[in-house]
């Protein structure tokens, strides 16, 4: 008779639609917390996912930080596949039914979200540097609704990135941290980026890879615009194109991790 009986499974860690669920990727660790009984640290936490692709998928990792009355549990896992744990392609950002084991329990059937990893991570404090050869790369938001770039031999502006709900996948909104935490906003109306003290969806902004290990941050509009810096003269504005003086390119630096932040 199975010492373990498990009542529910419910994933935290967030993918990069930003709901949360389980990160189909090997890089990096989902987590959950689980509600039965007999529930004790270090057990074997297995979730098999067959609907991936027509793939069966398996994430496999243990459970820690158990109660007393073994009632609730943390569990981390890792996406394996097969022997090797490799990660596959990863598949679109979506909702599938999987089975769930905890040491010697019976499988539980749950519906999860599934998807890529956000690129960002969930978020966090970072610095954002314009890729352009001149003097001024420090993205900063000014106390009168501005944004500009600072000098290169200037402390950085930090920044508080947190990841949003979106099916562009990899959005976030950016907090200066310097002018009250005000967040970066871009317009339909104008080219203009301005900070402001109100989120809403002109200040979701998405993300994504560019060359050499940065990335282009985009305003989520229709059509979506690059956000661009000319480190000659310090302006920061919206652009309809890749900058070929690497304008649309940022450098976006780490400082401290969302998890820190908790």
């Amino acid at each position: 008779m199975p010492t373990v009986d498990l009542d529910s499974f419910l994933p935290t860690s967030k993918i990069s639609n930003g709901k949360a669920g389980l990160i189909a990727s090997s890089k990096a660790p989902s987590r959950a917390d689980i509600e039965g009984t007999g529930l004790t640290n270090n057990l074997t936490v297995t979730v098999l996912d067959p609907a991936l692709l027509g793939t069966t998928y398996k994430w496999e990792g243990k459970t820690s930080k158990a109660s007393a009355d073994g009632k609730t549990c943390i569990a981390t896992v890792w996406l394996k596949t097969g022997s090797t744990a490799a990660a596959p392609g990863l598949p679109a950002d979506s909702t599938d039914d999987v089975s769930v084991t905890v040491g010697d329990s019976a499988p539980l059937p749950v519906s999860v979200n599934v998807g890529g990893d956000p690129l960002l991570g969930p978020g966090g404090v970072f610095t954002v540097k314009c890729g352009g050869s001149g003097t001024y790369v420090w993205l900063a938001g000014k106390n009168d609704g501005t944004v500009d770039l600072q000098n290169q031999h200037d402390t950085p502006q930090q920044w508080t990135l947190n990841l949003v709900e979106s099916q562009l996948g990899s959005c976030y909104s950016l907090q200066a941290n310097a002018v009250s935490n005000q967040y970066l906003k871009w317009s339909t109306t104008s080219p203009e980026v301005s900070v402001t003290a109100t989120s809403g969806p002109d200040t979701i902004w998405q993300v994504k890879s560019g060359t050499s290990g940065d990335f282009t941050v985009m305003a989520t509009c229709d059509p979506q615009q690059y956000l661009n810096g000319d480190t000659s003269n310090k302006h920061v504005d919206l652009n309809a194109s890749v900058d070929p003086n690497n304008g649309t390119s940022w450098a976006i630096t780490s400082v401290m991790p969302a998890a820190a932040l908790a």
